[in-house]
């Protein structure tokens, strides 16, 4: 298969998947042909859509089952989850310390990245107020950025939200 259409395939399937896809996906990351495939269904697992999994993924960053080098990509993609987003941002909030010294601290940043999609007002005050007191020395212009790019982003949300809701005729939804 075209690696391309491969990717968007497995992409799909996780977005709809249930737990036995999932289980698939886990058992196929160690077992991939090539380092891509591994990275694609590892990438993959905070895709699904059941809470249980995500939390399962992500505890998993957190183990020898997902390399330490790796775990940041899977934790900022978990963030980036449209509806689990928050569940995510819970977990690297209340798990900072573990994570934090487990990640080596260039790669930190990386798992702290997928913040800025996060944009409902009570994750953004609960994010920006996190790092006024859990600083990433080693990329504080970085984490700035990230912080400025989420208040963006739900500035954004707030002023678009009613407007697209009028056009597409229907009111505000879970996930607005």
């Amino acid at each position: 298969m075209d690696p391309q259409l491969a990717a968007a395939a497995v992409d799909i399937v996780a977005a709809w998947g249930v737990p036995e896809d999932y289980e698939d996906f886990r058992r196929r990351v160690p077992k991939a042909s090539t380092p891509q495939e591994a990275w694609r269904y590892l990438l993959a697992l905070p895709r699904f859509p059941q809470e249980e999994l995500l939390d399962r993924t992500l505890e998993a960053t957190l183990s020898e089952e997902v390399r330490s080098q790796d775990a940041p990509f899977v934790i900022a993609r978990a963030l980036a989850h449209r509806e689990l987003g928050p569940r995510a941002w819970a977990f690297l909030r209340d798990r900072w310390e573990a994570v934090v010294d487990r990640v080596a601290a260039s790669n930190l940043i990386s798992a702290v990245a997928g913040v800025r999609y996060l944009t409902d007002p009570a994750t953004v005050a609960d994010v920006q107020a996190f790092f006024e007191s859990h600083d990433v020395p080693q990329h504080r212009l970085v984490l700035r950025q990230i912080l400025e790019r989420q208040r963006v982003l739900a500035a954004f949300r707030e002023r678009a939200t009613p407007e697209l809701a009028a056009r597409l005729g229907s009111g505000p939804g879970p996930g607005t």
